[in-house]
């Protein structure tokens, strides 16, 4: 599906005697090192760039008068600068307030969905991860996007729908994260120094994990078929609901988001997360703090007590017995998170298109002390 939007609208564009096309692009180089025998953000204690840094190409034209389409390129260094197409849609422009695209697009899950890879467009290196470090961000679909005046406010709402199929890591596995009938509605609401957000979200969710067959394959052979099937992540609907705010005041600013995650009877946890943070804008330079909070609650732990005591099944090393409630508990349990982390940055404006910064994020994880970290992570950020 991918390939065949991209050669779509590379056609499209190039088929356009008269089209103007237009390249950007930007970069961020992103170096980090974190306090002795700590992990964080994928970052250790020997300094790395390949985490945050990426090199990316946008493209864009008009096909004609109401229709253009884009494209958008990105090298990861986490996947080691293979390039790779993120984006690649067309828009039709029904009318000035109204226009419908349709490809792979950016789903409008947060504030900063649209400009997620633009360091430069952020106080942050990275946006908190809390929040928005989710299993996807963009889809293969439609979008309809509508915006207004009324008054000294501005309106502008999105609704999107379409589907998504991609290999995601768990746990340094490889597993299959499946999105059906993918829909999100978003709004938002601006008056001079305030904008509001919210954004809602609902998909049948698949999530395809051997590992976990094992498991579940003894819990319907000893009599929990219905538990084992509720575990399994096979259509599942999952919902999402975000907001946020933004007071900006040109000197000082506080913003925030809160989003909220579920999967209906599956092994997937409750997850809430939510971050605020502030800065001051002194001529060049902006210094900021940010607080953030996560939890993933999972949902399915009282189910486990059906399960009979000293039910013995082959799931251990080697084929060794293990007590079914216990590692059912255990699969169950390893989902549970809670943490917050503490960040201090400062971003200094260096030319109209850079912007250098510096960040120490400190991780308290209230669950297992040793996943407590510290990191210190520096940018040069640019667009051209």
């Amino acid at each position: 599906m991918k390939k065949l939007i991209s050669i779509a609208l590379l056609t499209a564009v190039a088929s356009s005697v008269n089209a103007q096309v237009r390249i950007n692009g930007f970069a961020n180089l992103v170096g980090g090192i974190t306090s002795s025998d700590d992990t964080l953000y994928d970052y250790n204690d020997s300094i790395g760039f390949t985490p945050d840094s990426l090199f990316a190409v946008q493209v864009s034209g008009d096909v004609d008068e109401s229709i253009s389409a884009t494209g958008q390129i990105v090298a990861y260094g986490e996947d080691d600068y293979d390039a790779r197409f993120i984006w690649a849609y067309m828009t039709y422009e029904a009318t000035d307030n109204l226009q419908v695209s349709a490809g792979r697009f950016r789903v409008p899950l947060f504030t900063y969905s649209a400009t997620l890879d633009v360091g430069y467009s952020y106080h942050w290196i990275t946006p908190p991860e809390s929040v928005y470090d989710v299993a996807f961000n963009n889809m293969d679909g439609f979008r309809i996007s509508y915006n207004t005046y009324a008054g000294d406010w501005e309106y502008e709402a999105q609704l999107t729908a379409g589907d998504l199929d991609l290999p995601s890591d768990f746990g340094g596995l490889t597993t299959n994260f499946e999105l059906e009938n993918l829909t999100t509605v978003s709004f938002k609401a601006q008056r001079d120094w305030l904008t509001l957000r919210a954004v809602y979200g609902r998909a049948k969710t698949t999530f395809l994990f051997g590992a976990f067959e094992p498991l579940l394959g003894a819990l319907a052979s000893t009599g929990n078929a219905a538990l084992a099937e509720d575990i399994r992540v096979s259509k599942d609907s999952g919902t999402f609901i975000g907001g946020g705010i933004d007071i900006d005041l040109s000197s000082w600013f506080l913003s925030g988001e809160y989003t909220y995650i579920t999967t209906d009877d599956s092994v997937f946890p409750e997850t809430t997360a939510f971050y605020l943070t502030s800065g001051i804008r002194l001529g060049k330079f902006t210094p900021h703090i940010t607080f953030e909070d996560f939890e993933d609650e999972p949902e399915m732990l009282s189910a486990v007590n059906d399960i009979p005591l000293g039910t013995l099944v082959p799931l251990g090393p080697g084929g060794t017995n293990v007590e079914l409630r216990a590692a059912t508990l255990a699969t169950l349990g390893s989902f549970a998170d809670e943490r917050t982390a503490l960040s201090i940055g400062v971003r200094y404006d260096w030319r109209n298109n850079i912007a250098l910064k510096l960040q120490y994020t400190k991780q308290d994880d209230d669950l297992n002390d040793a996943n407590d970290a510290n990191l210190v992570r520096f940018a040069i950020n640019y667009i051209f």
